[in-house]
């Protein structure tokens, strides 16, 4: 018997409920399957051009976006005058642990002068029981630069506690390594994972760690830190809470110490 037009939509009728619920929940289920399908589609595509740090895209780090983040340190509104910088756990340090004095560091791993200052702040803290370093990254936020990777193989050798004597090493053979090489990232990547190998670090947990990102959160924390304060670069220290921009030598260190302590 031929169906006629009144026929072929019969389930709809009201007359017949279950076959109309049933045909209606399922193009219901498969419009929310083909929305999910785009979502997961369009978001497989953006991850491929953007690298995503606890859900905070690298290049729109903004202390506001991520104040409900449990993950991340928050340090209020940029516009805030009485933002002082903070020392966590993560933060590398070196010298005696209830020192008087904080030095409190931003650095970059390409910033050749940041490194021979670390090493006249080191030397200092040596001949001292009131002093230490605690180290702040602020490298470029992207992590292609060799500024972001040095920052992150220094965090990986920090989670073996091997921060300090994985960022000697760097140190001493980055200038050299920079002048002879054209910096390339395949360059970059062996220059880092010889000097880990030289740390004596566990190699396996290094690779694993340098190469998944590890730790990104971390730097990222230190970014957002960094532009609460509103610094303009590196390097950027604090003694306590008075600030120094840029270079200064071991006698210019020295008397804003004992400034510090004689207040």
């Amino acid at each position: 018997m031929a169906l006629t037009g009144n026929n072929m939509f019969k389930f709809l009728d009201k007359n017949n409920p279950p076959t109309k619920v049933f045909v209606t929940s399922s193009l219901l289920l498969l419009f929310i399957f083909i929305l999910l399908l785009l979502y997961f589609i369009g978001n497989y595509e953006r991850n491929e051009n953007n690298v995503v740090l606890d859900s905070v895209n690298i290049n729109e780090f903004n202390p506001v976006d991520i104040s409900d983040d449990p993950y991340i340190t928050y340090f209020g509104n940029q516009d805030d005058e009485d933002i002082k910088p903070q020392i966590s756990k993560y933060d590398p340090k070196y010298g005696p642990e209830n020192a008087e004095v904080n030095i409190i560091y931003f650095g970059d791993y390409t910033c050749l002068y940041c490194l021979e200052q670390i090493d006249m702040i080191k030397g200092i803290i040596n001949e001292r029981e009131d002093v230490n370093l605690i180290w702040k990254d602020y490298p470029e936020d992207n992590i292609s630069s060799n500024s972001w990777k040095g920052a992150l193989a220094g965090r990986c050798a920090q989670s073996q506690n091997k921060f300090w004597e994985f960022l000697d090493s760097y140190s001493s053979q980055y200038s050299t390594f920079r002048a002879q090489s054209g910096l390339s990232e395949d360059q970059f990547n062996n220059f880092i994972l010889g000097l880990a190998e030289a740390s004596d670090l566990n190699m396996n947990k290094f690779k694993s760690c340098y190469n998944n990102l590890e730790h990104s959160d971390v730097l990222a924390t230190s970014i957002v830190e960094a532009r609460a304060l509103k610094l303009p670069g590196v390097p950027y220290t604090y003694i306590n809470e008075r600030e120094l921009l840029g270079e200064f030598n071991s006698e210019l260190l020295k008397d804003e110490i004992e400034r510090v302590l004689a207040k």
